[in-house]
């Protein structure tokens, strides 16, 4: 056999073993979150004002990405003075509590679920 017909048929041999194969995944992954934040505020007794302000989470939705939000709520130990609920410059809704001169600690907390779904599409 030449040296040509055996590189050749090597090469052939290569090629047919080399060649892949390709597997589509198609899926994705769900999940549910149960968020809980506490924060203590401990004023001293020069406290004159305590202001906090949360930005409540919002559903998302992209080609493989949702996030839905439920059960939002925001709960104080002490009751506010005052409470606003604004928007900022990109849409989103800020809840802002405040008090002044607070008698003693308490706690805030907020709560929320979010249900997340991650996709892959194939093309």
């Amino acid at each position: 056999m030449s040296r040509a017909m055996l590189g050749t048929l090597l090469v052939t041999i290569a090629c047919i073993t080399a060649s892949a194969e390709n597997y589509l995944l198609n899926g994705g992954q769900e999940s549910t979150n149960e968020y809980q934040l506490i924060q203590k505020i401990e004023p001293t007794p020069e406290t004159v004002t305590v202001n906090l302000s949360f930005v409540e989470p919002i559903n998302f939705s992209s080609p493989t990405y949702q996030q839905e939000i439920s059960n939002f709520a925001i709960n104080a130990g002490l009751a506010p003075m005052e409470i606003l609920k604004t928007q900022d410059e990109h849409g989103n809704t800020i809840h802002k509590y405040s008090w002044e001169k607070p008698p003693r600690a308490f706690e805030i907390s907020l709560t929320f679920t979010a249900k997340a779904k991650a996709m892959s599409h194939s093309h």
